[in-house]
């Protein structure tokens, strides 16, 4: 419903849209491509996502073992674990792991090839995790890595590496409400905003983001 509807949903204000925009976002232009797919379309895109996020994830083992049986069965494993409490169909849940997937990748290698621009990368990708799932913005912490590692690096390039992080994920999320404004209208946004906002009390956005960074440490 939230993926035929999208624009409804926009225009009617409702907060629990905003908590899930990019997911919803995806689902319309994919049954916009696949008008006639209904429910077994949304279903193959849940699998290109985990496996995808599967995908990925290989990729990152290899970083620290070239034994392929222990990667593939701790992969093996870790499909199971993912997909046991998740609905067989495209979702915000597969939607961030698939970008919170990405972005460890790349904070990874920005550590192995020193690459500013996978730092940058990391970030970018963890802005589009939490506009798939808004708790996601809490995975920003990894970030901190960057102070916490072991690695010889100055503190003046650790801070480097972090603004870089820092400044990927707030280009996302500049870039994923110009998109949305061009699509609907600056004055459809600040509606939904002003719904959205009287629907959950008013600044207890806030709160909900202290929540969320809360229960992640």
């Amino acid at each position: 419903t939230n993926y035929r509807f999208f624009k409804d949903f926009l225009n009617d204000g409702n907060f629990d849209f905003l908590m899930v925009a990019l997911t919803n976002f995806i689902g319309y232009y994919w049954l916009l491509l696949f008008p006639s797919a209904g429910v077994l379309g949304l279903k193959l895109l849940y699998l290109l996502f985990l496996y995808g996020t599967l995908y990925l994830t290989w990729l990152i083992l290899k970083l620290y073992s070239n034994n392929r049986a222990v990667i593939l069965f701790g992969l093996f494993f870790g499909e199971v674990f993912l997909t046991r409490y998740t609905p067989f169909v495209f979702s915000y849940d597969i939607a961030s792991w698939f970008f919170l997937t990405f972005s460890i990748l790349y904070l990874l290698n920005s550590f192995k090839k020193d690459s500013f621009f996978f730092a940058f990368l990391s970030g970018s990708f963890i802005a589009l995790a939490a506009l798939c799932r808004t708790p996601s913005i809490a995975s920003m912490c990894i970030g901190l890595l960057y102070f916490m590692s072991d690695n010889v690096m100055s503190r003046k390039k650790k801070w480097k590496f972090f603004f870089y992080f820092i400044a990927g994920i707030n280009s996302v999320l500049v870039l994923f409400f110009s998109s949305i404004i061009s699509v609907f209208s600056l004055d459809a946004i600040l509606s939904f905003f002003k719904k959205s906002s009287s629907q959950s009390g008013g600044g207890n956005i806030l709160l909900i983001f202290y929540k969320y960074f809360v229960e992640f440490f």
